[in-house]
Order: structure tokens, then sequence, then C-alpha cells
């Protein structure tokens, strides 16, 4: 679908729950239509590095891989894989009528007051929450087995690296473009060093197929947490060490100065997914926070190149600048 066509979309408002109005979001790889009762999720029909929407068939693929890997955390909130149907110069979701011109996936809507990152700010985060977040999290992990799979040194360089190519020294102070190059070289040089213990890592099971993006705005403390957007389009960032995964939340903690609540849910993920840390492993999850960090950084640089709006760009700079503050701060533990 086209942008035209999504604005049709949204105009009839011909879909489930009869809505009354709709709020459109956007990201770089999705439309999402907003309703009262429900969240419509719909796959931009584009072909990047890391992922391919190009075809009617392969958005259908990803929107049934999304419902099943999501639904192994957040049954309640994932609900069906709809059509888009064209009828005439009209779209519909979910009629049994007209040409399919698409597929989205179908969620209950969540209550964005409860979103983690929101209240972060906010400062409404209380030890109990995160607390059961690292419940959560453990419990999700243990129902995943074990992958056989071996540490690939040249890849793990290259997922660090991959945060070069987004960035532009127009936007930024030399300072910044430094903290880049001394993460990737301090990367670099922990890979190297430990390459047994990342293997081990892999050898005593601790790779699973896990979330793969669970940053704060991928968090709703309910009082049962639910964990929100997985990875559906590349197995390679889902499949990942559980350390890499529950760094990406403690760093996100520690971006929101936070730091208590962020060694809380290590420990507590540790208590109840039964793990002892030696003080190498430690150091791996300093080095999993760093490219979590990374990550973040790199999301925000791509925003920043995205954005329509002055505001927008704005927000971004100022977010890529706390992520990459954070990315240098690792970097000094680590070495």
């Amino acid at each position: 679908m086209t942008e035209e066509d999504i604005q049709k979309l949204v105009l009839h408002k011909s879909m489930p729950g009869n809505p009354s109005a709709i709020d459109l979001k956007e990201t770089h790889i999705s439309w999402v239509l907003l309703t009262e009762q429900f969240a419509f999720k719909i796959k931009k029909p584009i072909k990047l590095p890391f992922l391919d929407f190009s075809s009617l068939e392969k958005r259908k693929y990803y929107c049934e891989q999304e419902l099943v890997l999501n639904k192994r955390f957040s049954p309640a909130i994932y609900l069906s894989v709809l059509p888009v149907k064209k009828l005439k110069d009209r779209y519909a979701i979910g009629t049994a009528e007209g040409i399919t011109e698409d597929f989205c996936v179908q969620l209950k809507k969540l209550d964005v007051e409860k979103e983690l990152k929101r209240l972060l700010v906010a400062g409404k985060v209380n030890p109990k929450q995160i607390i059961e977040l690292a419940k959560t999290v453990a419990v999700f992990h243990a129902s995943s087995p074990p992958l056989l799979k071996d540490f690939n040194k040249k890849e793990e360089q290259k997922k660090f690296e991959a945060i070069l190519m987004s960035f532009s020294q127009n936007e930024f102070p030399a300072i910044y473009f430094k903290i880049i190059e001394d993460a990737v070289k301090a990367s670099y040089s922990f890979i190297e060093k430990n390459e047994k213990l990342f293997a081990q890592r892999y050898e005593n099971g601790y790779v699973k197929d896990c979330h793969g993006d669970l940053h704060s705005g991928n968090i709703f403390l309910y009082p049962k947490p639910v964990l929100f957007d997985c990875i559906e389009f590349n197995k390679d960032f889902r499949e990942i060490d559980t350390l890499s995964e529950i760094a990406f939340p403690a760093m996100d903690l520690e971006r929101y100065n936070k730091p208590d609540l962020s060694n809380l849910f290590v420990d507590y993920y540790l208590k109840y997914s039964h793990q002892k840390l030696e003080e190498a492993s430690y150091k791996l999850l300093t080095y999993y926070k760093m490219y979590r960090a990374n990550i973040r950084a790199k999301v925000n640089l791509i925003k920043i190149k995205e954005a329509v709006l002055e505001s927008e760009k704005e927000a971004a700079l100022s977010e890529a600048k706390n992520y990459l503050s954070l990315l240098a701060t690792y970097t000094q533990q680590l070495v």
C-alpha cells in the first residue's frame, strides 16, 4: 500500500470495532492505525539491508511471524492477522469482499500511560514493578529452548560497527564521532580478548530465540508487565544471548538515571533464572549494555535524517546525544 492508500483507509474507518476516530502513527517500516479498542499494524512495502517487506507474500508471512512470536509472551495483546481489502476506491480491514491489497496485525490497544519509557520520564517507576519485570523476562527466557549456534566473531564485530554508517559529522561536534570510534575500537578489543567467553555462553545454552528489541518503549508496566513488539523480520537480531536481551532494559534504566533500578532488574533476573555471574560475565553484560546504547543511538541518528519537522529532528538529536554519552561511559568501564 501507499501513503495515499493508507489515508483512504483512515478516512473511511472500515475496520473491526467500527471506530469513530483513527490516530495514524508512522515508523520507518510500518503504519499503525490506532482506534478506541485496537491497533492495526501494516508493514510498508520496502526492502532494507536487514529486512524485506517488498512483496505481498512477504508482508503476509512477516505479519504471521509477528503474531506467532509475540504471542509467546503477550497472547492477550496480539489478536490476529487480517487482510486489507480494496473495494473500488475504498479500503477496508477484515472484510470478506474485495481484492486483497495487503495484510495487517490486529492488536489490543495498550494504555500509553503504562509505557515504561513514559513512566521513567515521569518518575513513576517503583522497585516492585522492576522486580515483576525481571520475573516476566526470566519466565519467558526459561520457556525458550537453547539454540544450537556457534559464536561468530566477525558477525559480532559487524553488528557493533554498523553505527558508523548512520553517523553524519555535519550533525554533531567532533567529540561525538570520537565517542563512536572509541566504542568500536573497544568492542573489537573486547571481542578479541573474550572470544572464549562468548563461545561458552553459546555452548552453555544461553543463546535463545528472544525478544530482540526490549527497550523501554516496548515494555508496559501493567500489574503483570507486558512485553511488546519483538523483532520478527530478522531472526539474527532475535536469536541472541539472554544477557544481551536483559542489557537493553538495564541500559535504558540507566539512560533515565535509574542505576539502582537497573541493578535491581539484573539481580532479580539472575535470581529468577537461577544464574550466577562471574566477574568476566559482568564485563560481558557491560559490553552488551554498550551495544544496546549503540543501537538506540543509531536508531535516533536515522531518525534525524528522516525527520520532516524541525521539532522531530531536535528530539532525535537530543536522544542520540544521550545514548552516545552513555556509550562513552560503558566504553570507559570496559577498557
